[in-house]
């Protein structure tokens, strides 16, 4: 057939159509060109009609190169308006509602609040679908700035989606009202309509108006009135009921109508048709938001994916965004699922985006946080080594990112803390162990990091030069004496410490409950009660020679001397033991003679009772051991108090099993039945070794040890002021080998013979910790007194003055004496006020060390007062 002839004025729209709208998109990476499809299926002769027309078709190129160039020059600007205008529609969504507004005034603002958020949802995915068309068409890379732009957008379009669905609740109980309100407001615009036209119809079926129709204008026609009038009430009937699809297009028929008709006027048409618009945007409300909200054309340009990742690690103060920029990656995964792809593909793409996770995102944060913290722990020990200028540098708070949502990829949840803690935790571990002289620098790391970004690292158990299982217990029991001579027992940590004077290296050897569990597993169960036999006869041996010092005359005459002493005086004293007596006492026993290193005898017995309560200690770490060994041996072992009920080995007979197996059940029975008894409180070792004793020495033949009781003020005040020098040497630094910081020993010795010789009550008449309190508090109230007084000079001062003055005869001379005798007297006032400061210092540090002492001794009764 022939070609219709075109028309000039239609063919210029059509080429001016292509300034305003160069490219369309349609769907994922689909987009349409309007002038190059003119230009391909367009007619020849029809190019020419407009002037110039070829040579306008053949700028199209050039003019979607300005357009695009107009886009990326507007596109941080409209970016950052888009932002604004979400951050405000998220808020309003959120808000309450204003008080004391009508219910049809609130109905119409959440109308529109609800549906602006699609229109928010269009403009963004308009605007990157139309850029990335564009540098696709012409072949164009995306510059890191309109990277970081479209990513922006990206996490538009997933915050608006999350809105939605973080508010679907209120939505679905809202649509109603709101769809409700909609058909109530159209139904109040038609209504006019149709009463006027049911007028109109009455009064032209008049006899009176028959001549007026006959000369009515097609506009005002019966039937036209007719039409419009049915339209109406179609529509307004198609209100009446719920908003389905059919009752919408017949609205939609009826409005068009009526538009047809021109019977509404235009301002009541355009108010019905938006209204009809937010209706039908409100009904499709979940559909509209996916399909607007949908991100599946990345999978055609999944360079954006790395570049978007990237860059987010440079903006830490955006870190909070992340997750919805990984949402928006994922969307491709639906859009697979949808086309029928293989599974080897999706699974390769889910793969891909795991691995970029990965590698561009976890890789850089995780060694960026470990630089940061090594240079601000190496810029303050190391001065000049490493110079870090905030001002320069800039400061990146990447805090920001541990504190992010974990994100939920195809298989797996990205916890972006927890991927740090592996990481810090790995590398500390491995760097320390290479150089364990660096154990302590990443110590300050770890502590760094956790209070710079709020990580929980694990502690770094790597010590220096030791084995895990460390001194074996046999070694122990077979050198039970040397061992107790050689620690120092530390009841609450429960743990033997080396004394710093007997280490061999420049490591201090421990023991603690761990080992002792190490060798048992070792060695068997069977070792602990040969153990304990061991510490059995140590313990003889020591009361042995506990008994002969309290039977010397020297020592038995002063202990009978206190006890009268006490007997006579308990009611001026308040039954409160004095520590002056002890003082003196103690002073009394130096006079009997010292040893090579300086030592007194009390100090000598103390060693012997700390001894005492070494191997005490020891026979508790044995037992606590073997329940720890016992319970790792079983936490596998489900209902282990029942094992004993029911028999493996009947119930491998009754099963019919061969010998060989009713053999291994019968095995597993006997070792279950050992580890069940081993597993509960077991023996107590502290009873019976302080039983087997007690029966022994609270006879008449052991009578000297009756005043055992008195001696044990001054023992805790000798214990007390050694202990007191190791510490201070410890905190001074010195080279000495006598610091230390526990001697628990002594403590536990002391409970274990109060217990064996039936002393409790007579140690508790004392109430030596009281007075001991009492006596330190006095002693700070007196040295702060005598600091308080003013500078004053003794009389003999003044007379020795006068006489200078006399004998020489020259009162100014005399004078110039008496002036430097003054200050020489307020220099020395000086230092007693220094001194005193001193000795209030001290004091306290004694009252301190003698509550520390009372609360060891009362751990340690526990074990034999609750008997």
């Amino acid at each position: 057939g022939q070609v219709a002839p075109a028309d000039r004025k239609l063919m210029k729209q059509f080429l001016e159509l292509h300034k305003r709208t160069p490219l369309v998109p349609l769907y994922i990476n689909t987009a349409v060109q309007p002038t190059a499809f003119l230009i391909e299926w367009l007619p020849e002769n029809h190019m020419g009609l407009v002037p110039g027309g070829r040579e306008r078709a053949a700028a199209c190129d050039r003019e979607r190169q300005d357009h695009l160039d107009r886009l990326e020059a507007t596109l941080d600007r409209d970016v950052r308006q888009l932002i604004t205008q979400t951050a405000a529609w998220i808020a309003r969504i959120e808000s309450c509602l204003p008080p004391r507004v009508s219910l049809q005034t609130i109905l119409g603002m959440r109308l529109k609040l609800v549906v602006q958020g699609l229109y928010l949802a269009h403009r963004v995915n308009t605007l990157v679908g139309t850029l990335l068309h564009l540098h696709v068409a012409l072949q164009q890379p995306i510059s890191k700035a309109d990277v970081r732009s479209l990513a922006q957008c990206l996490e538009l379009l997933k915050a608006i989606q999350a809105q939605y669905a973080r508010r679907s609740s209120m939505l679905s109980a809202s649509a109603t009202h709101l769809l409700f309100f909609a058909q109530c407001r159209l139904h109040k615009m038609l209504a006019p309509a149709r009463d006027q036209l049911n007028a109109d119809l009455t009064t032209l079926r008049s006899s009176k108006s028959a001549l007026k129709s006959f000369f009515s204008t097609p506009k005002d026609s019966e039937e036209v009135k007719l039409d419009a009038l049915a339209a109406a009430t179609l529509v307004m009937d198609a209100l009446g009921g719920p908003a389905t699809a059919n009752r919408r297009i017949l609205m939609h028929l009826g409005i068009d109508v009526l538009r047809d008709t021109q019977r509404l006027q235009h301002d009541t048409l355009h108010d019905i048709e938006e209204m009809v618009h937010l209706m039908e945007l409100t009904v499709e409300l979940p559909t509209l938001c996916d399909k607007l909200c949908d991100c599946s054309f990345l999978y055609f340009s999944r360079e954006l994916i790395s570049a978007s990742i990237e860059d987010s690690v440079s903006r830490p103060d955006e870190a909070h965004k992340l997750p919805y920029l990984v949402a928006a990656f994922r969307d491709a995964e639906e859009l697979m699922k949808a086309g029928s792809v293989p599974e080897v593909v999706i699974e390769a793409f889910q793969l891909e985006l795991e691995g970029l996770v990965d590698c561009k995102l976890m890789r850089p944060l995780c060694t960026s946080i470990e630089n940061d913290l090594r240079l601000h722990i190496h810029s303050a020990r190391l001065t000049g080594v490493v110079t870090v200028n905030p001002i320069k540098t800039g400061v990146r708070d990447m805090a920001r990112f541990l504190q992010t949502r974990p994100l939920r990829l195809a298989t797996k949840t990205v916890n972006i803390k927890v991927r740090v803690e592996d990481y810090l935790n790995a590398t500390f571990h491995n760097h320390t162990a290479l150089a364990l002289h660096n154990w302590k620098t990443y110590g300050e790391m770890r502590k760094l990091a956790q209070e710079k970004y709020g990580v929980q690292l694990a502690e770094i158990t790597l010590p220096g030069q030791t084995l895990e299982q460390g001194l074996d217990v046999l070694e122990i029991m077979r050198n039970i004496h040397l061992f107790v001579s050689r620690y120092q027992y530390n009841l609450h940590s429960q743990v033997f410490v080396e004394r710093p004077h007997l280490a061999s290296g420049r490591h201090l050897n421990t023991i603690g409950i761990r080992h002792v569990a190490n060798s048992i597993r070792t060695h068997g169960m069977g070792i602990m009660n040969t153990a304990v036999n061991f510490a059995y006869q140590f313990l003889a041996k020591k009361i042995n020679v506990f008994s002969q010092f309290l039977y010397d005359d020297h020592i038995r005459s002063r202990l009978l001397q206190e006890v009268r002493w006490f007997h006579d005086n308990r009611n001026s004293i308040n039954n409160e033991f004095p520590l002056e007596r002890a003082e003196k006492f103690n002073k009394s026993i130096r006079i009997l003679g010292v040893g090579e290193d300086g030592s007194t005898f009390l100090d000598q017995f103390r060693r012997l009772i700390a001894e005492l309560g070494n191997a005490l200690g020891f026979v508790r770490m044995l037992r606590l051991g073997g329940m720890h060994y016992c319970q790792n041996a079983t936490k596998f072992v489900p209902n282990l108090g029942q094992v004993g009920e029911t028999s493996l080995e009947e119930a491998a007979r009754k099963e019919g099993l061969s010998q060989g197996t009713i053999e291994a059940a019968k095995n597993l029975d006997v070792v279950l039945g050992g580890l069940r008894e081993n597993s509960a409180e077991g023996v107590d070792y502290f009873q019976v070794l302080a039983d087997v004793f007690s029966n022994e020495l609270c006879t008449a033949d052991n009578a000297h040890l009756q005043e055992f009781h008195m001696i044990l003020p001054a023992l805790f005040l000798s214990h007390v002021e050694a202990l007191m020098q190791s510490k201070d040497k410890l905190m001074k630094r010195t080279t000495s080998l006598a610091a230390s910081f526990t001697d628990d020993g002594l403590t536990l010795g002391v409970a274990y013979l109060l217990q064996v010789l039936n002393q409790g009550k007579q140690f508790d008449a004392l109430h030596l910790f009281e007075s001991a309190h009492k006596h330190y508090t006095e002693m700070q109230k007196h040295a702060a007194k005598v600091a308080a007084d003013p500078l004053h000079i003794d009389d003999g001062e003044d007379d020795t003055q006068d006489s200078l003055i006399s004998k020489s005869g020259d009162p100014a001379r005399g004078s110039w004496r008496q002036r430097n005798a003054a200050r020489a007297a307020e220099t020395a006032s000086e230092e007693e006020l220094a001194n005193q400061k001193l000795r209030i210092q001290r004091f306290r540090n004694f009252q301190s060390e003698w509550l520390l002492l009372k609360f060891s001794f009362s751990g340690a009764r526990v074990f034999f007062v609750m008997r």
